[in-house]
C-alpha cells in the first residue's frame, strides 16, 4: 500500500526556535539563540487608529454585495452585547455608522411622503367641493403606490431615499388622471340628474386627454432609464418608480374611479338624486366653498379677459414670451452655477491632512490628539474615526500605500435638524483652527459625499502630466500660488510632494569587485539590516501563523545608526560599507501617479460659497495663461470633468426624450403641426423653473435636469386638455372663438387642481422638510415654479397659438 512520508521538526515557540542548532564546530553546536536574539514581540506598527479619541484597534465590518446595509449594520450592534459580555476586558464602541443618518432619513422620507399626501388630498377636497369625489380621488393614490412597489419587486432596488423621493414626488401627479375624470364627470352626472348616461359621458370625454397625459410623462423617463454612466445609477431607481406609480394612477383612473362614482354618484331612482346631490356642511364650510368659487370665478374672468387681448395681439404675445426666455436665460443661468450635485448636510465630515514624512510615530500621534480635540469642543461631534497609515500587505483602513504621515478622519454629527450650525459652518471654524497647527503640510475638510462619484477626488482637481517628476513638483506649486488667488476655492493640496527622505548608496563596482562583492549582495545586506526578511512563520499553539522576522542589529536593537559604519561580512573579513561607495541624502516623492505613460500631480480643492462652474471657469482662466515646458500639460479633472460627462449624457436624453414625446403626440392627435403646439408650453414653464432655483439657491444639476425632463412631460397634460377640449368642442359645431373661450373657462378647475396638486405634493422636497431631500430638492423646485409658470402662461398662450397657427377652415 502506499502512504505519504513526511519529515516534521517544526519549531513551535520562541523557545524552541532558539534552540534550532545553526552548526556544528570543534565537537561543540552552536544554536540560533547563541548568536541572535529570539523573542515574541508585535513588529512596529505602521498605522494608527483612534476611536472617538482613544488609541484603538478597529474592524471594519463591509455588507454583502447583495445585502441591504441598514440590515447589516443593526445585526452587528445587536451583536456587539454579546461581544462586551465574552471580552468584559475589552470596550467596544462604534465609531463610523451610517445607519442613525439611514434611519433618520428614512422616517424622514416617509414623514415627508405622507404630508404630501394629505395636503394633496386637503387641496382636492377645497377644489372639488364634494367629500364623495375627494375619496374617490384619493383612493387612487394607495391603489398607484401599490403598482410602484409591485414594480420594485421585481427589480433589484429597495424602498430607499431615491424611491421615496419618487413616491414623494409622484404623489401630487398621480391624482391628476382621478381628478380629471371625477371632476369631468361629476359635472355632466350634476347636468343630467346623476344618471349612469351622464357618468358615462363624463368618462369618455376625458379618456383621450388622461391617456395622453400619463404616456407623455411615461415616455419622456425612459430615455433616463437607459442614458448610462452615473446619471443611470442614480436616476433609474427614480424614474421607474414614477413610472410604475403614473402606470397605476392610470389604470385606477379608467377601472376603479368609474366603479366608485357608479357606486357613490349615480342615482338609481329618481328619489337617489336629492340623496347624493344634497351635501350635509354646515354654514361656515358652504362660505369657505362660496368663496373658493368665487375665486375660481375672478381667476377665470381674468383669463377671459387676456385671452381676448392675446387674441388681438397674438404675435405681440408670442413675441413677448419669447424675449423672456431668452432674457431670463441669459441673465439666471450663470447666477446659479452648474454642479453635479447640490450640497448636501450629510452630518458627516472628513478631514485629510499630510504631515511631514520625517515624521515619526510619536509626532503624527501628538498631531493627531491636538485636531481631536478641536473636533471634541463642538458639541454636536457623535463619534471620532481616525486612520494614519496602513499596514503594508494587509487589508487595513487605510488607502494603499498610505504613509504614516497621511491622516485621514471621518465625524459623525448629529443631524442637521438637530443642531443650530450647519455643517459648513462648523468646517469653516475646524478649517481656522487647523490652520494654526504648524506640523500640518495641507488638510482639507469636506462634508462626506463632496465629490458624487467616488472615482474623483476632489471637486476641482489640477492634473499636471510631463515626464520629470522634478519639473513637475516645480510646475504644481506655482499652479497652486496662482490658484490661491481664485476666490471660493478652498483646502488646496498636492497629491504627492518631494518631502521623502531617502538615503541613496551608490557602491564604487571597482572597490565590490576587488572584495568579491557585487551591489546586489550590498544591497540584500542592507535590506536584511534596516527592513529584515519573513524566510517563514511560526506556527504557535493558540495563535495564527506568526510571521518570523530576521533583523541584524546591535545588542538585541535595530541599527539607528550612519550606514556607512556598518561592518558588511567580505572573504578576507568585514569591511565598513562607507568604504565601499558613496552615500546622498535626498528627497523623493511621496506617491508615484501615472497616467497614458506619463507621470502626474494633481492639485486639488473643493469649492465654496461659488457654484462649482463659476469656480472652475477661473481655474481654467488660470490654466489658460501658463506656459508650459514642451511635452508637460495641465487640465481640469474631478468632479467638473464628470459634470462635463453627466451634462452630456442628460442633454442626449432630453433630446431623445422630447423627439419620443413628439412621436406620441403624433400618433395620438394623428396630425404633425399640433405636437408643436401641446410642446410649446415646455419653454414657458422653463422660465418660471430658472428663476425658481435662483430664488431657492439652487444649482443647475442632475436633479435639475430631471426636474426639467419631468416638466416637459408634464406640462404639456395641459395643453393636451386644453387643445382636445377645442378640437371636441369644434367638431360639435362651436364657433371657432367661442371653442377657445370656453375651453379656458370649463378646464380651468380640473387644470387648477391638477396644478396645485402636484405643486402642493411637491412642496415637502421642495423646502427639504426631511433629513436627505436635499439631494433632489432641485427637481421639485423646477417641477413645482415650472409647472406653476407654465400653466399660468398656456392658459392664455394655448388658445392664442392655436387660433395663430390653425387658421380656420371654411366650408
Amino acid at each position: 500500500r502506499e502512504s505519504l512520508v513526511k519529515t516534521l521538526n517544526e519549531a513551535r515557540t520562541p523557545q524552541e526556535l532558539a534552540d534550532l542548532p545553526m552548526r556544528v564546530q570543534q565537537g561543540g553546536i552552536i544554536k540560533l539563540g547563541d548568536v541572535a536574539s529570539v523573542s515574541l514581540d508585535a513588529s512596529i506598527p505602521r498605522s494608527i487608529y483612534h476611536g472617538n479619541g482613544r488609541p484603538a484597534i478597529a474592524l471594519n465590518i463591509l455588507k454583502p454585495e447583495d445585502g441591504y446595509a441598514v440590515g447589516a449594520l443593526k445585526s452587528v450592534k445587536a451583536f456587539i452585547p454579546e461581544l462586551q459580555k465574552q471580552y468584559a476586558e475589552i470596550d467596544f464602541a462604534v465609531t463610523t455608522d451610517q445607519e442613525p443618518m439611514i434611519a433618520v432619513n428614512i422616517v424622514g422620507m416617509k414623514d415627508a411622503l405622507f404630508s404630501a399626501v394629505w395636503l394633496t388630498m386637503l387641496i382636492v377636497l377645497i377644489f372639488l367641493q364634494n367629500l364623495r369625489a375627494a375619496v374617490i380621488v384619493g383612493v387612487s393614490i394607495p391603489l398607484s403606490f401599490l403598482s410602484a412597489f409591485a414594480v420594485l419587486y421585481f427589480t433589484p432596488f429597495t424602498v430607499n431615499m431615491v424611491t421615496l423621493s419618487g413616491l414623494i414626488i409622484a404623489v401630487g401627479m398621480v391624482v391628476d388622471a382621478a381628478i380629471v375624470v371625477v371632476e369631468n364627470s361629476w359635472r355632466h352626472l350634476d347636468a343630467e340628474k346623476h344618471s349612469f348616461s351622464a357618468l358615462v359621458k363624463g368618462v369618455e370625454e376625458v379618456i383621450f386627454s388622461v391617456w395622453g397625459g400619463m404616456l407623455t410623462t411615461i415616455v419622456v423617463m425612459i430615455p433616463i432609464m437607459f442614458v448610462g454612466g452615473y446619471v443611470q445609477q442614480v436616476l433609474r431607481p427614480l424614474s421607474i418608480t414614477i413610472a410604475a406609480t403614473l402606470i397605476g394612477s392610470f389604470i385606477a383612473a379608467v377601472t376603479v374611479v368609474p366603479l366608485l362614482l357608479r357606486k357613490m354618484a349615480v342615482a338609481e331612482k329618481e328619489e337617489d338624486v336629492a340623496r347624493i346631490a344634497n351635501t350635509t356642511e354646515n354654514g361656515l364650510i358652504k362660505g369657505f366653498y362660496r368663496q373658493v368659487d368665487l375665486f375660481l370665478e375672478f381667476v377665470t374672468t381674468i383669463y377671459l379677459k387676456l385671452l381676448r387681448i392675446g387674441l388681438r395681439m397674438r404675435w405681440s404675445l408670442v413675441l413677448a414670451a419669447v424675449i423672456l426666455l431668452i432674457v431670463t436665460a441669459r441673465l439666471v443661468l450663470p447666477m446659479i452655477g452648474r454642479e453635479l450635485m447640490p450640497r448636501m448636510d450629510t452630518g458627516m465630515i472628513t478631514v485629510k491632512a499630510d504631515l511631514p514624512p520625517s515624521t515619526n510615530a510619536t509626532g503624527v500621534e501628538a498631531v493627531i490628539n491636538r485636531m481631536q480635540q478641536i473636533i471634541k469642543r463642538n458639541e454636536n461631534v457623535l463619534s471620532i474615526s481616525t486612520v494614519a497609515g496602513a499596514e503594508p500587505g494587509q487589508v487595513s483602513f487605510g488607502a494603499g500605500g498610505q504613509l504614516l504621515q497621511q491622516l485621514d478622519i471621518q465625524v459623525r454629527l448629529t443631524t442637521r435638524d438637530r443642531r443650530e450650525q450647519n455643517i459648513w459652518q462648523i468646517m469653516r471654524e475646524w478649517r481656522d483652527e487647523f490652520a494654526l497647527i504648524p506640523e500640518l503640510i495641507n488638510y482639507s475638510v469636506s462634508e462626506f459625499g463632496a465629490t458624487p462619484m467616488a472615482t474623483s477626488k476632489a471637486p476641482i482637481d489640477v492634473m499636471i502630466s510631463g515626464r520629470d517628476p522634478d519639473t513637475l513638483f516645480h510646475l504644481a506649486n506655482d499652479v497652486e500660488k496662482r490658484l490661491r488667488k481664485v476666490p471660493g476655492l478652498n483646502d488646496l493640496r498636492l497629491s504627492w510632494s518631494k518631502s521623502k527622505p531617502e538615503t541613496h548608496f551608490m557602491p564604487d563596482l571597482n572597490l565590490t569587485a576587488r572584495y568579491k562583492l557585487t551591489p546586489q549582495v550590498v544591497g540584500e545586506f542592507l535590506g536584511l539590516t534596516l527592513t529584515g526578511r519573513s524566510p517563514s512563520a511560526l506556527k504557535m499553539h493558540g495563535f495564527i501563523d506568526l510571521g518570523v522576522r530576521v533583523e541584524i542589529g546591535v545588542a538585541g536593537r535595530r541599527w539607528h545608526e550612519d550606514i556607512a559604519q556598518l561592518a558588511i561580512p567580505g572573504l578576507t573579513g568585514d569591511l565598513f560599507l562607507g568604504s565601499l561607495g558613496e552615500q546622498r541624502n535626498v528627497l523623493q516623492p511621496t506617491l508615484v501617479t501615472r497616467e497614458n505613460l506619463q507621470e502626474t500631480i494633481d492639485i486639488l480643492g473643493i469649492n465654496s460659497v461659488r457654484p462649482l462652474s463659476a469656480v472652475a471657469a477661473d481655474v481654467e482662466q488660470v490654466l489658460s495663461e501658463l506656459n508650459l515646458p514642451a511635452g508637460y500639460s495641465a487640465k481640469l479633472t474631478g468632479t467638473m470633468a464628470d459634470m462635463a460627462e453627466t451634462g452630456m449624457r442628460l442633454a442626449k436624453a432630453l433630446l431623445f426624450a422630447f423627439v419620443v414625446l413628439y412621436v406620441v403626440l403624433y400618433l395620438l392627435f394623428e396630425n404633425w403641426w399640433r405636437p408643436f403646439l401641446v410642446m410649446a408650453a415646455i419653454p414657458l414653464s422653463l422660465i418660471g423653473a430658472f428663476w425658481g432655483l435662483l430664488i431657492f439657491d439652487k444649482p443647475m444639476c442632475m436633479p435639475a435636469m430631471m426636474g426639467i425632463i419631468l416638466l416637459g412631460g408634464t406640462i404639456v397634460n395641459n395643453a393636451i386638455i386644453l387643445i382636445d377640449f377645442i378640437d371636441t368642442s369644434i367638431a360639435a359645431g362651436m364657433p371657432r372663438h367661442e371653442a377657445l373661450f370656453e375651453s379656458v373657462k370649463t378646464r380651468m378647475r380640473p387644470i387648477l387642481i391638477t396644478t396645485l396638486s402636484t405643486i402642493i405634493g411637491l412642496m415637502p422636497l421642495t423646502f427639504e422638510s426631511a433629513v436627505g431631500l436635499e439631494r433632489m430638492s432641485p427637481l421639485g423646485v423646477v417641477a413645482s415654479f415650472g409647472l406653476l409658470t407654465g400653466t399660468l402662461m398656456t392658459m392664455v398662450m394655448i388658445p392664442v397659438l392655436y387660433d395663430l397657427f390653425c387658421p380656420e377652415t371654411r366650408a
